[in-house]
C-alpha cells in the first residue's frame, strides 16, 4: 500500500512539473494509469463549456489525482475533448456513449470506419439497409471463433436478403494483427480494424459482441448467440 501511495506522489509531482514547464504537448492520464495520447489542451469545463487552463488542470489533479474526466468521440472514433464535471468530482473514470446506454430502439451513432482494404464506410449512407455489426478485440484468437463467424455468414446468406444485409467486423488490434488472424476469405464481412476507440465510444464492455440495426438506423439488439438473430422479422 505504501509502494502505490508513494508511485502515485511521483507521477503526479511528474505531472505537475510538466504542466509548469510550458512546453508541454501531452499529459498522461486516465484514474491513476497514465495515458499518453491525453492532451490537456482538450479538456473543458462541462458546466460552462470553456477550455480548463494547464494551471487549473495542475491544480486540479493535485488536490485529486483520480479527478474523472469523461471522453467524447468523433465519427471516427477519435478523441476530440475531455471534460470536467465540478458538480461529478468523486466520480469514477467516465467514457462518453453515443447509444442512449446500449437500449433497443435507440438511434446509431453515425460513424466513419475505414475497412482494411481502404473502403469508407459511412453509417449514414447505410439507411435503407440492415446492418449487422461485430467486435472483437483481438486477432490473434480468431481461429477458434471462425466457426460463430461462418455461422453468422451463413445465416446472412440463407435469409434471402443478403443483398440488404450490410455486415462489419470491427477489430479493436491493429490492421497487421487483423491481416494475419482473420484468414476468413469467404466472408461477407467488411473488416476494420483499429478500432479501439469506436468500442470505447460505445461504451461495449463485452465481447464479441454483436449489434443489429434496422434500416432507419436504430439498435435492434445486442446479441452473443447467433440464433437469437432474425433477419426475416427484421424491418
Amino acid at each position: 500500500m505504501k509502494i502505490n501511495k508513494m508511485l502515485l506522489l511521483v507521477i503526479l509531482l511528474a505531472i505537475i512539473t510538466e504542466l509548469q514547464s510550458q512546453n508541454i504537448e501531452s499529459v498522461q492520464y486516465s484514474k491513476v494509469e497514465l495515458n499518453k495520447n491525453f492532451n490537456v489542451n482538450k479538456v473543458y469545463n462541462k458546466k460552462t463549456g470553456k477550455r480548463v487552463s494547464k494551471e487549473e488542470f495542475a491544480k486540479l489533479i493535485q488536490e485529486n489525482p483520480n479527478l474523472p474526466l469523461e471522453s467524447v468521440y468523433d465519427k471516427k472514433g477519435k478523441i476530440v475533448k475531455y471534460y470536467y464535471n465540478p458538480q461529478d468530482i468523486n466520480a469514477s473514470f467516465k467514457e462518453s456513449k453515443d447509444l442512449n446506454s446500449g437500449a433497443d430502439g435507440a438511434f446509431f451513432p453515425e460513424l466513419q470506419l475505414k475497412t482494411i482494404t481502404g473502403e469508407k464506410i459511412n453509417f449514414n449512407k447505410l439507411k435503407g439497409k440492415l446492418v449487422v455489426l461485430r467486435f472483437e478485440l483481438e486477432a490473434d484468437s480468431f481461429r477458434f471463433k471462425k466457426d460463430e463467424v461462418y455461422a453468422l455468414d451463413q445465416k446472412i446468406q440463407e435469409s434471402g436478403r443478403a443483398d440488404e444485409i450490410e455486415a462489419i467486423i470491427v477489430f479493436a488490434c491493429p490492421q497487421q494483427e487483423v491481416e494475419q488472424g482473420f484468414n476468413y476469405k469467404r466472408t461477407t464481412f467488411k473488416v476494420v480494424a483499429n478500432g479501439a476507440n469506436i468500442q470505447r465510444k460505445l461504451g461495449l464492455r463485452s465481447y464479441p459482441s454483436i449489434m443489429v440495426l434496422d434500416k432507419t438506423g436504430k439498435l435492434v439488439g445486442n446479441y452473443i448467440d447467433v440464433d437469437e438473430i432474425k433477419f426475416n422479422e427484421l424491418e
